[in-house]
């Protein structure tokens, strides 16, 4: 149950206390002193990939790492930010952009189901510094997460049109992460034209539906690199303080810090 009143800070340290340390000492991925097992997370990884057979708890840990990251980078405590990064890493290490049995999957929720891993991958490897293999990840997740003109008539007479908003604002994300700065602005436009259809979503959810907030990040920075000016370059700054993002639920707050977090890693001179 979310804690009223809580600072984030302080959720996260009660988060990282209560939920993340004990599944971390149970599944034995730190020892009695709350070292990583570097070794043995390996071991066990290659293990699985051997077999094909990837334990629950291990997967566990791998898709929530870029949260755990994201917590102590919060804190930080960068050391242990960094490590965990490295974990996240090992949300996607294929050399291919789908099951390799697989032919592109036409359906765009399996496709997104593929960008959010590579996503999550891409980030952690530009987080450790691993750039290249970032890049071809987020290229890999901008191209899953292209909404087809038949899927967006499909979406429009269903009246799903947050199903081509947040999709399209998560191709934006990646699309400013691989600085293709005039497509990240058509994306992020389009966008929010969809999100505007989707008012009453706005109405009932929109306080705390992150990705309503997250947009307007993507929006004044792709507007800014893609036609810089003073008063453009003014607003990205606005946008990307986090005492602007006005999600109040802590654990919605948590998970959008990961996107924050890469494009200020990314935008040094916006935060000075």
């Amino acid at each position: 149950m979310e804690e009223r009143g809580v600072p984030l800070h302080e959720h996260l340290l009660i988060w990282l206390e209560k939920d993340i340390t004990p599944f971390l000492h149970k599944n034995g991925f730190i020892d009695p002193s709350g070292n990583f097992k570097t070794v043995s997370f390996k071991e066990q990884f290659d293990g699985a990939i051997r077999t094909k057979c990837m334990p629950t708890e291990l997967d566990s840990l791998i898709s929530i790492a870029p949260s755990i990251a994201t917590a102590y980078e919060y804190l930080d405590n960068m050391k242990l930010a960094m490590h965990y990064f490295w974990v996240g890493t090992y949300n996607w290490v294929h050399e291919w952009s789908t099951s390799p049995t697989d032919n592109l999957p036409k359906n765009i929720h399996v496709r997104s189901s593929y960008a959010t891993r590579q996503l999550d991958a891409a980030i952690c490897n530009d987080r450790i510094g691993n750039h290249g293999r970032a890049k071809q990840l987020f290229e890999w997740a901008a191209c899953h997460l292209t909404v087809t003109d038949d899927e967006k008539d499909q979406f429009l007479k269903e009246g799903s049109y947050n199903m081509v908003w947040e999709y399209t604002t998560d191709r934006a994300f990646c699309l400013l992460c691989l600085e293709r700065w005039e497509e990240a602005l058509a994306a992020a436009e389009e966008a929010e034209r969809w999100m505007r259809m989707d008012a009453e979503r706005k109405e009932k959810f929109g306080a705390q539906y992150t990705p309503f907030h997250l947009l307007p990040v993507y929006l004044a920075l792709a507007r800014y690199k893609a036609h810089p000016s003073l008063e453009r370059e003014k607003e990205a700054r606005k946008r990307m303080m986090l005492s602007e993002f006005r999600v109040r639920v802590n654990h919605l707050r948590h998970g959008a810090l990961i996107y924050i977090f890469e494009l200020c890693s990314r935008n040094p001179d916006l935060l000075r």
